[in-house]
């Protein structure tokens, strides 16, 4: 998802702003509060991710992933988060995009050394 880590050009990486929209329960999507931070990855010429913190907790809650060539884009929510084995991570997993919509709970995580 991230692309080739070796050789790391930072100007592919920007700070995108803050306040992004997160969905409540019923699916309207509202300024978050506190405002999410996002940061920007460019994908080589394809693509583009962008990643949303929260920026009290560090806790990553949304990946999305644009295609450039078809503008078409795939959103992953995070949530849930909890520790486990003393690593937070996020327990519940929605994504949508190009028609689909997929929801997991995470229950099965398992750190391995």
């Amino acid at each position: 998802m991230l692309g080739a880590l070796d050789n790391l050009d930072p100007t592919i990486v920007a700070h995108a702003g803050g306040a992004a929209p997160m969905p409540d329960a019923s699916g309207t999507r509202e300024p978050a509060q506190p405002p999410l931070e996002v940061l920007e990855w460019r994908l080589g010429d394809h693509a583009i991710a962008r990643y949303t913190f929260d920026p009290k907790t560090h806790w990553i809650v949304r990946v999305t992933v644009r295609d450039l060539p078809t503008d078409s884009e795939v959103v992953i929510e995070l949530s849930d988060h909890r520790d486990v084995g003393g690593v937070v991570r996020p327990c519940r997993m929605k994504v949508r995009g190009a028609g689909l919509s997929y929801e997991d709970v995470l229950a099965g995580w398992e750190l391995t050394p």
